[in-house]
């Protein structure tokens, strides 16, 4: 997660570096955004051992087909594909498969424990049975991030910087920069 934060945070910083403003992100207009909310909420909310894996699968297909649906937008493609190489190897293994040594190597080791001891988690230590290993969790990340990522999240994060960066340069369109001075007018700005 927080290597996600650190993404964001980082397109950010380089749309404003690149002369872009946030209210071009304002104006971006999903499709199909709450099959993003709920994949999203399926990821973090509580779920009973046994249904797990399927949740966990579910969520990522919703998330693929709100990147495909919305792959007209800069950036959105490299989403796509990012998540697609995830749910792959997701559905292949039950579950995400992760290196000990990326999990040692990005300061996690105690991780490898309490992985080994779970029975239902949507990781797990990555063994001779897995298949697809290229697009597991081997890329480790060290402290002060601590985290093991994948191929997938690579590609996923860089279509988000080239979406939020491409986004931010982008020109308000005159209706939304009216409705965006009203605003700003409206809470005394």
């Amino acid at each position: 997660m927080r290597a996600l934060l650190i993404v964001i945070t980082t397109c950010v910083v380089a749309g404003y570096a690149f002369g872009g403003r946030l209210s071009g992100l304002s104006t971006t207009r999903f499709r199909w955004w709450g099959l993003a909310v709920a994949g999203l909420l399926l990821q973090v909310g509580p779920v009973p051992g046994p249904i797990l894996v399927p949740v966990l699968i579910a969520s990522f297909a919703m998330l693929v087909v709100f990147a495909l649906v919305n792959a007209r937008l800069p950036g959105f493609g490299l989403v796509f594909i990012g998540l697609a190489l995830n749910t792959v190897v997701i559905t292949a293994n039950l579950g995400m498969p992760v290196t000990s040594d990326a999990l040692a190597d990005s300061g996690q080791r105690d991780t490898i424990a309490e992985l080994n001891s779970m029975d239902e988690t949507k990781h797990h230590i990555a063994t001779d049975n897995d298949v697809l290993l290229v697009l597991s969790d081997w890329i480790p990340i060290p402290p002060p991030v601590k985290q093991a990522i994948s191929i997938g999240d690579l590609v996923m994060w860089i279509g988000a910087g080239v979406f939020v960066v491409s986004t931010m340069r982008r020109p308000v369109p005159v209706a939304d920069r009216a409705a965006l001075e009203h605003t700003r007018e409206a809470v005394g700005g």
